[in-house]
């Protein structure tokens, strides 16, 4: 418990960005068509554009979250027709998802409008540190990723 008041400062930071991260991953923007995304949904659309071939459970652990939570959220897009779901005549088993035209255009929107908005900040921002910094900072976060992966587990295997 010592340790809390070292690390109290930035236990605080910590959680005060992950607050703000979680409120703006829900925030709805409107685009093209009257459509709308939120940023989590742009999440998962963005990795369905980097490899089209993910089926949902590949889906869910590329970003870190359950299977039900991302059959939600496919089900949402898919309901605004901006994804659908396929399968390969080679794999009959297994759902793929892909963006739809619609989807396309909406996600495009999207991507311009966090460069614009988010993404160019925070590049300019991160150009005011030394690369070697950088690096070090994602060696770190990457560890707390790998923490976090074992905690959840430990914590999943104990309650089951």
């Amino acid at each position: 418990m010592e340790d809390l008041v070292e690390y109290h400062d930035f236990i605080d930071l910590t959680v005060k960005l992950l607050n703000k991260y979680s409120i703006l991953q829900n925030i709805q923007i409107s685009f093209v068509e009257n459509s709308s995304i939120s940023f989590s949904e742009a999440i998962v659309m963005s990795q369905i554009v980097k490899d089209r071939d993910h089926n949902m459970t590949s889906l869910a652990s590329k970003l870190g979250v359950t299977k039900a939570a991302i059959t939600k959220t496919i089900k949402k897009l898919e309901n605004r027709e901006l994804l659908q779901r396929y399968r390969k005549v080679s794999n009959r088993k297994e759902i793929f998802v892909m963006l739809t035209k619609k989807g396309e255009a909406v996600f495009l929107d999207y991507k311009n409008f966090m460069y614009d908005h988010l993404l160019k900040k925070l590049f300019h921002f991160a150009d005011q540190y030394d690369k070697g910094l950088l690096d070090m900072m994602m060696v770190f976060m990457r560890s707390v990723e790998k923490s976090l992966d074992e905690i959840c587990e430990e914590i999943s295997e104990n309650t089951n």
